[in-house]
C-alpha cells in the first residue's frame, strides 16, 4: 500500500488517554512510521500531535435538534443503568449525543477503524447509511460493544441471546440493557459483511464470536503493540538509582485503581500485601492518582506519570508488577512491564493468562483470593537471584516476540490491504 493510496481513520472516545486511547495512539504512530496514512479522532484528544483530532459538530437545525433530543433521552435513562454497577462493571448506553457528529466525520476515509467507542458512538445513528464500499475494523478493548451495556459480563452469558433481567442492574434499569442489546444487533446486522472484529486476546475474540451482536462477523486476534525501544530492561539501573533502591531491595509495583471498583482487585491486593513492606528488603510502590491515604503509609506513591520514558524507568526498576484484576482483557501495564524485563503477578482471568505464563513471564493468582496472591508475592520477592535473572530475560523475549509495534502495525497493514483490495 503506497503512503498516498488510502486514508485510514481511527476512532476512540479519548485519543491517547486511558488504556484503549493509549493503545490506539501507539498503533496509529506505528502505522504512520510504516507509511500508512492514518489519523485518530475522538471527543477529547490528549495532546496536540498532528495525527490527533476531535470530531466536529454541525450547526444545522436538524443536527442541533437531534443532539438535544438524544441528550434528553440519555438524561432520562433509568437510574443505575449508566455508570458503575454494584459488581464493578462500567455500564454505557448504545446511544450518544455525539453520534451524528461522529458519522459526519467518516467522510473522506477509505477505511474506518474503531477502538473504544462508548459515550461517543450512537449505534442507530452513527452506523446508518454508511457507504457500502467502506470497510470497518473494530478493535475491542472490553466486552461493551457486544453486550447490553456492561464492560464485562462476569458470569452472565446474556449477550449471547438476550440481556433480559441483567444480574448487574437494579430491576428498574434492567430492561434498558435488553433494549440496548437489541438496538446494537439491529445496527450491526446490515454491516456484518464488512466489519472485522479484532481483539488483543484470544479470550475476548472468542467472547465476541459467541455474541449475538457480532454473530457471523469475522473475528481475529492481534495483540496491542508498544515501542520496545522505550520500554526496555536497559533502564533498570537508572530507575533503581532514582528510586533509591540497592541491590538487595525487592520492589513490588502496581498501578493504583479505584478501591470502590471490586473488578480492579485493590481490596485483594491490600489484604494480600499488608505486612510485606515491613520486611527488611521489600518495598511496595504504586503509580496513579489514588490518594495516598488509601494505602498503608509505608507504601510509596510515585505519582501519575504521563511520559512513557518516565514510566519505562519505573517498570524496569521494579522486581514484580502486580495486576490483581477480577475482570480484564489485555492490560497495557502487563505489556509495558514485560517489555521492561519485569515479571508480572496477574490474575488468572480474561486475557491475562495469555500474557502472564507461569515460570516464563511471571505468576498467576486466583482472582479475589488474597491468600493465594500473598503466596505468589512471597515467592516473587524470595526467588534466588540467578533464577530471577532468567525470568527477567524470558519476560523480555516474550514481549519482543508478541508486542513489537512494528510487527503489530504490519499485521494491521496487511488486513487493511486485504479489505481495501479492489475497492
Amino acid at each position: 500500500m503506497n503512503k498516498s493510496s488510502y486514508q485510514i481513520r481511527h476512532y476512540t472516545t479519548y485519543p491517547a488517554g486511558g488504556g484503549a486511547g493509549i493503545a490506539a495512539d501507539r498503533l496509529v504512530r506505528g502505522l504512520l512510521a510504516s507509511g500508512v496514512r492514518a489519523d485518530l479522532c475522538g471527543v477529547k484528544p490528549r495532546g496536540s500531535a498532528e495525527h490527533l483530532g476531535a470530531i466536529r459538530y454541525g450547526k444545522s437545525i436538524h443536527e442541533r435538534v437531534w443532539r438535544r433530543w438524544r441528550r434528553w433521552q440519555l438524561q432520562h435513562l433509568p437510574e443505575g443503568y449508566t455508570g458503575m454497577s454494584s459488581q464493578g462493571a462500567v455500564f454505557s448506553s448504545d446511544r450518544s449525543a455525539h453520534g451524528m457528529a461522529l458519522r459526519s466525520s467518516f467522510q473522506g476515509a477509505d477505511l474506518l477503524h474503531f477502538h473504544w467507542m462508548s459515550d461517543m458512538i450512537d449505534y442507530g445513528k452513527s452506523l446508518a447509511d454508511l457507504s457500502p464500499a467502506t470497510p470497518i475494523v473494530w478493535t475491542l478493548h472490553d466486552m461493551g460493544p457486544f453486550t447490553g451495556g456492561c464492560s464485562y459480563s462476569l458470569e452472565c452469558r446474556g449477550f449471547e441471546r438476550s440481556c433480559k433481567a441483567c444480574p448487574q442492574l437494579p430491576a428498574a434499569a434492567a430492561p434498558e440493557a435488553e433494549r440496548s442489546l437489541g438496538r446494537k444487533i439491529k445496527a450491526v446486522r446490515s454491516l456484518r459483511h464488512r466489519i472485522v472484529c479484532i481483539a488483543p486476546s484470544h479470550w475476548l475474540t472468542d467472547e465476541a464470536r459467541q455474541s449475538s451482536v457480532f454473530a457471523g462477523v469475522r473475528c481475529e486476534t492481534i495483540p496491542n503493540g508498544l515501542d520496545l525501544g522505550i520500554f526496555s530492561p536497559r533502564h533498570r539501573a537508572q530507575g533503581r538509582q532514582e528510586l533509591g533502591l540497592n541491590s538487595e531491595d525487592r520492589l513490588i509495583l502496581f498501578v493504583a485503581a479505584s478501591l470502590a471498583n471490586p473488578l480492579k482487585g485493590m481490596g485483594t491486593l491490600l489484604e494480600a500485601a499488608t505486612g510485606l513492606a515491613a520486611r527488611r528488603n521489600v518495598r511496595i510502590a504504586y503509580l496513579g492518582k489514588t490518594e495516598e491515604t488509601a494505602f498503608p503509609e509505608n507504601w510509596e506513591g510515585l505519582g501519575n506519570l504521563r511520559e512513557e520514558a518516565d514510566l519505562a524507568k519505573v517498570y524496569a526498576a521494579a522486581d514484580v508488577v502486580v495486576v490483581p484484576s477480577r475482570a480484564d482483557n489485555y492490560p497495557n501495564v502487563i505489556a509495558e512491564a514485560l517489555a521492561s524485563g519485569t515479571p508480572v503477578a496477574g490474575s488468572r482471568i480474561g486475557g491475562i493468562p495469555e500474557m502472564v505464563r507461569e515460570g516464563e513471564t511471571g505468576w498467576l493468582s486466583e482472582p479475589g483470593d488474597p491468600r493465594h496472591l500473598r503466596h505468589v508475592l512471597e515467592e516473587a520477592v524470595s526467588m534466588p537471584s540467578e533464577s530471577y535473572r532468567g525470568l527477567r530475560a524470558r519476560a523480555r523475549r516474550a514481549a519482543a516476540t508478541t508486542f513489537a509495534l512494528t510487527r503489530v502495525s504490519n499485521e494491521y497493514r496487511r488486513l487493511y490491504e486485504e479489505l481495501l483490495k479492489g475497492v
